[in-house]
């Protein structure tokens, strides 16, 4: 029995150190995807500047450089209070 509910634990702990890990995951690359957001545009006009003479160059950027992302979801608003109904 001690056996069993060693396995347990250590199964237990096991998933709650993954799912820490997979959310800081999760935050580190959010956190690299909004560097290169505004790196990206920065770049665009060195890169037209640097390729106008090579189109297909030119062409890899742009479908390289277009990076689209999720929209970000807003918090929902709270309803706002019920009002009493008028009585009779």
């Amino acid at each position: 029995m001690n056996a069993s509910i060693l396995k347990l634990h250590t199964a237990m702990t096991n998933q709650s150190s993954a799912v820490g890990d997979r959310v800081g995951a999760r935050a580190a690359i959010e956190a690299k995807l909004d560097e290169c957001m505004t790196t990206v545009p920065k770049l665009d006009p060195i890169m037209r500047n640097k390729y106008a003479d090579d189109p297909a160059t030119l062409a890899e950027w742009t479908s390289a450089s277009h990076v689209e992302r999720a929209p970000k979801r807003k918090k929902a608003k709270e309803p706002p209070p019920a009002t009493p109904a008028p009585s009779k």
